[in-house]
């Protein structure tokens, strides 16, 4: 199977030159406060990758798919399986400039043709002039032979254009499904129920449009049709279709199959917390199923606390002096650290409750720290008049012996008895 193992950066706009963004052979997660090329990263991945749509001819770089015109092989929505420049980049007129910006994408995999490549299986990439003041990204601009152009490994790109709601299309049909097979219709169905916790009944309709959001699965329910979805639910259409989209190509290809490459933008947008974590795990194993490599930007603090690590690769992206630093192989803590950091007005509270027998207890507490745990606990006592929190003598002892086996809440509560009972005093934590 081909993998991309990193891309190594000479220039690209505020990312620190000499920089290596390194992925995972399963799912690699970007994340970065904003402004931090996230998404420019995605872009970067996906120029350089994709089935043409254009031409027949032969790759250099591989033999794997010879005897195979790619430009017939489409996804789900009658797509190829690349990306438009346009799709993926959004250049300043102003700011970015023919030949200032240049990176390398090195490859790993049992097919690769590597005399064919320049150095250790990698392609390199720059930006070239062209008309009316753009720029365009050329691969291996030094050599324009037949075939040394772009890598061709299948690649589905989603933008932040697919969170657009589908209302917004000014054209759009909702119609027969893309030729899919039963099977198929109940992976769809399952999965999205899955990734939801959802019990609806549900049935998949494709969408076409000639707008944004291209052409993909969705779902009708007896209350309501794929028109009126929530954009979340939209969002998940789209994945959902992407996978099965590869799905089909494997089945296509048999052998000749060697994985591919999803890039979604905002993984987490317009998901709930728990439909996200689904979601991932749902990815997860896809991407053991079909060999994908499934890269995604997010500013889910959940969801980067909760991944299962073994399959999910973090990167962050800081901005430090005007650059933009990469952190690969990163943990979690050190990325909430990081943010944590930049919010120093800002504390954690991790509140705690102490329950005295009496106000004299209380005070005296309050008396011997001199308030420095103020922040930190909360105080209560039996002489409150706050009937919630106000306790009978003797209470305390009981909640305080027993009571926390039995109920973990109140582990985390501190029990200060009066000390006029014959029992010591008992502290409890």
């Amino acid at each position: 199977m081909v993998k991309i193992k990193k891309i190594e950066i000479s220039k690209f706009r505020a990312l620190e030159p000499g920089s290596s963004f390194q992925l995972g052979d399963r799912i690699t997660l970007i994340a970065g406060g904003n402004g931090t090329a996230k998404s420019t990263l995605l872009g970067m991945l996906c120029q350089p990758l994709g089935f043409s749509s254009k031409t027949k001819a032969k790759s250099i770089y591989t033999n794997c798919y010879d005897g195979i015109d790619l430009r017939t092989l489409k996804t789900i929505g009658n797509k190829a399986f690349k990306a438009e420049y346009s799709d993926v980049f959004r250049m300043s007129s102003s700011s970015d400039k023919p030949r200032e910006h240049e990176y390398t994408i090195f490859f790993s995999g049992d097919n690769l043709n590597i005399d064919s490549f320049s150095n250790e299986q990698s392609l390199h990439i720059r930006s070239e002039g062209r008309k009316g003041h753009k720029i365009r990204f050329v691969t291996n601009s030094t050599n324009r032979k037949v075939g040394s152009g772009n890598f061709p490994h299948p690649v589905i790109y989603l933008g932040l254009q697919r969170l657009r709601p589908l209302a917004t299309c000014p054209t759009h049909n909702i119609c027969k499904l893309h030729s899919l097979e039963p099977k198929d219709e109940k992976y769809y169905i399952d999965n999205y129920k899955e990734i939801f916790v959802d019990t609806t009944t549900l049935s998949p309709e494709s969408i076409v449009t000639k707008t944004f959001k291209g052409n993909y699965l969705s779902i009708k329910t007896p209350r309501f049709g794929s028109d009126s979805t929530s954009a979340g639910q939209d969002n998940i259409g789209q994945m959902l279709t992407a996978i099965l989209s590869f799905k089909r190509l494997k089945e296509r290809l048999g052998d000749k199959y060697q994985g591919g490459m999803i890039l979604i933008d905002e993984i987490d947008a317009t998901l709930h917390a728990v439909s996200q974590l689904n979601l991932v795990n749902y990815l997860i194993a896809s991407s053991h199923e079909l060999d994908l490599q499934i890269v995604a930007t997010t500013h889910s603090l959940f969801l980067l606390k909760n991944i299962k690590k073994s399959d999910v690769s973090l990167v962050f992206l800081k901005k430090v002096d005007d650059k933009i630093k990469v952190a690969n192989d990163v943990e979690y803590e050190a990325i909430e650290a990081d943010l944590s950091a930049m919010l120093p007005n800002i504390k954690t509270r991790y509140q705690t409750s102490i329950l005295f027998e009496d106000s004299v207890a209380a005070d005296f507490f309050k008396k011997v720290t001199k308030g420095i745990f103020s922040e930190y606990v909360d105080i209560y006592n039996s002489e409150q008049a706050n009937n919630d929190t106000c306790v009978s003598r003797g209470i305390l002892k009981t909640l305080s012996g027993i009571a926390p086996k039995k109920i973990p809440e109140l582990q985390k509560m501190i029990f200060v008895l009066d000390g006029d009972w014959s029992a010591p005093y008992h502290l409890n934590s």
